[in-house]
């Protein structure tokens, strides 16, 4: 909930319950849920929003365009 980058069944796969897991799982048995899609999904969101590169310049560039302001 805190981390609203991740959407369940589009970047991840999210449950609460052993019930919930286990649907997720017939439904991944039965090809109702592509996880190769949700793989690409998550390393891409990966990419953007949690590598350490990325995160940094990003922050950086924040940084400078709050110095300009001062």
């Amino acid at each position: 909930k805190g981390i609203p980058e991740l959407k369940n069944n589009k970047n991840c796969l999210i449950f609460s319950s052993e019930d919930e897991l286990i649907e997720i799982i017939k439904l991944i048995m039965t090809h109702k849920i592509d996880l190769n899609q949700i793989r690409q999904n998550a390393k891409e969101t990966f990419y953007n929003y949690f590598y350490y590169k990325i995160s940094v310049k990003k922050i950086l560039s924040i940084m400078n365009v709050n110095k300009s302001n001062v």
